[in-house]
């Protein structure tokens, strides 16, 4: 009997977090070191499907020096392909990655003005898929543990993370 109650327990976990998967993820986070551009995020579609916006509106989410997160951009059209990225930031960001970019399902010019104390949320059809900081948090001038400082930096999602999170303090375990 033990084991059959190890298994169920086991079979149990497994499944409930399995329905917590993200289907986009913050994948590159884009702020320059000096002046205001360019600022920007990639999204990565890991859900295995390609997302219409126009079904399920992709939205951005802002906590500005501490601050509770509210939403900032909504993007409502366009479709984001399986394994494919959408940048959304300053001007200049997605003329580049219009003109360089390399599985890019397409682009949204808003100007951030985020620095390295605010915090992002990603939502997609209303639920949470990841964020970028802690909501609600204001860590003084930025995130900084592991080597990792989230001011003035371009910063890359680590291979193998396919996932959001719910917040975090240290940006070293995802970027």
């Amino acid at each position: 009997m033990g084991m059959k109650g190890g298994f169920l327990i086991t079979l149990l976990l497994v499944v409930v977090n399995a329905l917590g998967q993200s289907d986009v993820v913050i994948s590159q986070y884009i702020e320059t070191n000096s002046g205001t551009t360019p600022k920007g995020i990639e999204v990565f579609n890991v859900s295995g499907a390609a997302i219409d916006f126009s079904v399920t509106n992709l939205q951005v989410y802002q906590g500005t020096n501490g601050g509770g997160c509210g939403s900032i951009v909504t993007i409502s059209s366009g479709i984001l392909d399986v394994d494919e990225v959408w940048v959304i930031g300053t001007s200049d960001l997605t003329t580049y990655a219009n003109t360089n970019g390399t599985d890019l399902s397409g682009t949204t010019t808003y100007n951030f003005g985020f620095n390295g104390d605010d915090a992002l949320q990603l939502y997609l059809g209303g639920v949470v898929q990841d964020e970028f900081g802690t909501c609600g948090s204001d860590p003084g001038s930025s995130w900084n543990s592991g080597g990792v400082d989230t001011r003035n930096n371009n910063l890359q999602l680590k291979d193998g993370i396919c996932d959001g999170a719910s917040s975090w303090t240290d940006p070293s375990i995802r970027y």
